[in-house]
């Protein structure tokens, strides 16, 4: 018969032996795990990422075109008559520059050129005789950017500024002064609507729509007196209000220096 208490020495021995290797493998095991699994933040972190397009727009410099074409409603004066009456309207070419203040806020200037399309009258009617006309806009304006961490950023705005409205006639007869006739006053308010369709994080290109309320308050035309032609410029009496539509497409670009 063995000895009892060899019997017993080697069975704590054995259970020793056991509880080691249970003991190791559990550390090892945890060990790789925490090695191969990322931490909540982490795991939270990256999930982030791969959900939001482009990385939260901070501050910074941000620049802007649009261009497409503005329609003329109103009058010029109670006395001038409609200002659709004198042309179909311009294709605007018309720049913003500002500062991206907030990620949602943008504050800046803009300036205007813009290509008018005089309708054929009597006097523009004619073998030597060629017509032009301008429309210039400068002002500030405030915009508010609804997603501007997302590819598709819908955006509102809201300027005011001054209008200068232009029209020229110039004759190709010799000796035959050429004339022009301009109209310019406070923009009141402009208000536009847009959307920035974005492929990376400098900017975007999507529609806009504008409308722009304003008075002409005054005037400068070309006078014909005794064989020359005089600038004069008056003040308008009977004003009146008129309203430019825009439509057309815009882009703009933003750099926040990270």
């Amino acid at each position: 018969m063995p000895n009892t208490h060899s019997i017993l020495m080697r069975r704590i021995v054995l259970s020793q032996w056991l509880a080691t290797m249970v003991v190791a493998t559990v550390v090892c095991t945890s060990q790789a795990k925490a090695q191969k699994e990322p931490s909540d933040e982490e795991s939270s972190s990256s999930t982030n990422e791969k959900l939001r397009s482009f990385p939260i727009i901070e501050t910074g410099p941000q620049a802007g075109f649009r261009t497409g074409f503005a329609k003329g409603m109103g009058k010029l004066s109670a006395q001038d008559g409609e200002l659709g009456g004198g042309s179909h309207g311009f294709i605007p070419f018309w720049l913003d520059l500002g500062y991206r203040v907030h990620p949602n806020v943008y504050v800046g200037a803009y300036g205007q050129f813009g290509w008018v399309l005089l309708r054929k009258g009597v006097l523009c009617d004619g073998e030597y005789v060629k017509c032009s006309g301008q429309n210039y806009r400068v002002g500030a304006s405030f915009h508010y950017h609804f997603i501007p961490d997302g590819d598709a950023d819908p955006w509102v705005g809201l300027g005011a500024g001054y209008e200068w409205y232009f029209s020229n006639v110039s004759f190709a007869t010799s000796g035959v002064p050429n004339m022009r006739n301009v109209f310019h006053g406070p923009e009141w308010v402009n208000v536009s609507v847009g959307l920035d369709i974005k492929k990376n994080r400098q900017g975007g290109v999507g529609p806009f729509v504008a409308l722009a309320v304003g008075q002409y308050l005054s005037r400068l035309y070309s006078d014909v007196n005794e064989g020359e032609v005089v600038d004069v410029a008056e003040s308008i009496v009977a004003t009146e209000m008129h309203q430019w539509l825009f439509f057309g497409i815009q882009g703009s670009f933003f750099d926040s220096f990270h």
